[in-house]
């Protein structure tokens, strides 16, 4: 069983090249931007970094097969919900590179929460995940010495997040829908396990990038998270 308070690995689904492209303009779409060359991609991958939830590294192959449920779009996220593990037993290991906070956002261009739990600070570095060139992910941190870290990832919007059912809650923050979900795959018993502790707050203001806040229950609330969501501008 993988380390809790590493980068660990939820199910997503990929959209394909021609989204990739046309993410990529749209995030390019201002002048100071267009003038960069040789920018990596921000895509969405069939596996990406969801921070806490008890997955460990899974096989991406298996994704889609199991994908036979409904789905939903919550919060401008869109949501499969299905009763049948999602992966199968070979596991594929994704790497990661890093890049600055301050370089990150500059890139893509997102806000960040205002307000954290006491003892919380903001990391500077950004861990991405990159296949085959292209940017699948971004998680920002912050962390706590005494505590497991709080991760905020950062994606295009055309993911799919797999879940049990009778997992995801709407909520309102603000005037913005966000998603409330709780728990995980379990990879050892294959199957969703509210126990696992994993709370998420998932979002999207514009259909175009997706943010993911999560963190554990034993450490911080939702009450914190929620917090956290009521502060970004």
């Amino acid at each position: 069983m993988p380390n809790q308070d590493d980068f660990l690995y939820s199910l997503r689904e990929n959209p394909g090249k021609e989204f990739t492209r046309s993410l990529y303009e749209h995030l390019l779409n201002n002048d100071e931007l267009q003038r960069r060359k040789n920018r990596n991609i921000l895509a969405i991958t069939s596996v990406i970094a969801a921070s806490l939830l008890m997955l460990g590294a899974i096989s991406i192959p298996g994704v889609r097969a199991a994908v036979l449920s409904s789905l939903e779009k919550i919060a401008g996220v869109q949501f499969v919900t299905t009763t049948e593990y999602p992966g199968d037993d070979s596991v594929t290991t994704i790497p990661s590179t890093t890049m600055t906070l301050d370089y990150a956002q500059d890139e893509f261009g997102f806000s960040l929460p205002e307000w954290t739990p006491e003892g919380y600070l903001l990391d500077n570095t950004v861990r991405v995940i990159e296949i085959d060139g292209l940017i699948q992910s971004l998680t920002i941190t912050w962390r706590n010495p005494s505590k497991t870290a709080i991760h905020l990832e950062v994606v295009p919007n055309e993911s799919r997040i797999i879940v049990g059912p009778e997992v995801v809650q709407n909520i309102e923050l603000n005037g913005r829908n966000v998603a409330l979900w709780r728990g995980g795959w379990n990879y050892d018993e294959k199957k969703w396990d509210d126990a696992i502790g994993s709370i998420t707050l998932s979002w999207s203001d514009d259909g175009i990038t997706a943010f993911h806040l999560s963190g554990m229950d034993d450490v911080v609330s939702a009450g914190d998270l929620i917090k956290m969501v009521e502060s970004i501008p």
